[in-house]
């Protein structure tokens, strides 16, 4: 096989531009490091990512992106600025939608960027476990205002929810909810497996349908089709509830990561990681932003795929292993 090429340039930038959150999930692996909470990335930092001129630009968390605010510089301002210095960026950005939605900017902000990706599940658990009982409801009202103007552009808003074996009826409360409010407008709406590597045999045992479940989400369907049939298209055509989870991921198994060479994190802490998954793995580090050039990073990169890739990554990529089911950080 052919050795992977390396580049100064990449193809996908992530940038955690904050730790902060409205949020204290159990899942969050920035809470299991008390030192790294509120951090947040200066404006040169962000530059100093940007000289790596990436096509795609994935804005999320670390915290929620929402929070960011650092010298009087917003979301909204750290958007702007990309879209200054860089030619037609690709930009995503990822949220939990329970922000304050009387912030005219970022709602604007959010509207109008490429794509936008929401997931539910942290305002799901704050309100599941009454720390903050309005949570899903902001949510909702959030997205429902986020998509209605995004489809008058014709752009696509992104909404997931994770389930497990326990809680997969929630998709459809949670699809419901949308489908009462805009069933004519234009999104996507996914779910997500829960991993859990306490179960080394089977880390997607969470999520995994046992032939009850498969059987009643089925019938469930039927059901659908004859009580509500304008509930049933919507679910065929706007989300993928009408098909039931496979057993087996995709990304169990994979020998190397296939994104290594393309892709970065420039995390809140002011630090290069190769991956999400490894920001919760301080040895990991891959140089300080401030002081990586990208002929360092490019080759800091190639050394950790060739010599230094740790367990994790070699038995598999199961990038929610260490967040979602709130496991012990690794370090």
């Amino acid at each position: 096989m052919a050795p992977i090429q390396f580049s100064e340039e990449i193809e996908y930038l992530e940038i955690h531009p904050t730790n902060m959150c409205i949020f204290k999930c159990p899942w969050c692996t920035y809470l299991q490091f008390g030192s790294r909470q509120g951090q947040s990335l200066n404006m040169d930092s962000i530059n100093k990512a940007l000289k790596l001129n990436p096509e795609f630009i994935l804005i999320c968390g670390g915290g929620d992106p929402t929070t960011y605010n650092v010298n009087n510089n917003n979301l909204s301002d750290l958007v702007n600025h990309i879209n200054t210095v860089q030619n037609n960026p690709n930009i995503l950005i990822g949220t939990h939608g329970a922000f304050d939605v009387s912030n005219k900017h970022l709602f604007s902000t959010l509207v109008n960027v490429p794509r936008i990706g929401i997931s539910l599940d942290a305002s799901y658990e704050a309100t599941r476990t009454g720390r903050d009982r309005n949570a899903m409801k902001r949510a909702i009202d959030n997205t429902t205002g986020i998509v209605k103007q995004r489809s008058k552009v014709n752009k696509r808003t992104y909404i997931s929810f994770t389930f497990t074996k326990d809680n997969w009826m929630k998709l459809f409360e949670i699809a419901w909810l949308l489908f009462n409010q805009i069933n004519s407008y234009k999104f996507k709406f996914n779910y997500t497996m829960i991993a859990d590597d306490n179960c080394p045999h089977d880390p997607y045992y969470p999520s995994r349908l046992q032939p009850s479940d498969r059987i009643n989400w089925y019938l469930f369907l039927d059901l659908l089709d004859l009580l509500n049939p304008d509930f049933s298209c919507f679910i065929k055509e706007h989300t993928r509830l009408s098909k039931i989870p496979e057993d087996k991921n995709p990304a169990f198994g994979v020998k190397r990561c296939g994104m290594v060479n393309k892709y970065v994190l420039a995390a809140a802490d002011g630090y290069y990681y190769p991956c999400c998954v490894m920001a919760a793995k301080q040895t990991c580090r891959l140089g300080q932003i401030s002081a990586t050039t990208p002929r360092d990073l490019k080759n800091r990169r190639e050394d950790f795929y060739y010599n230094k890739t740790p367990a994790i990554c070699r038995e598999g990529c199961r990038v929610r292993d260490f967040t979602l089911m709130g496991s012990k950080a690794w370090v």
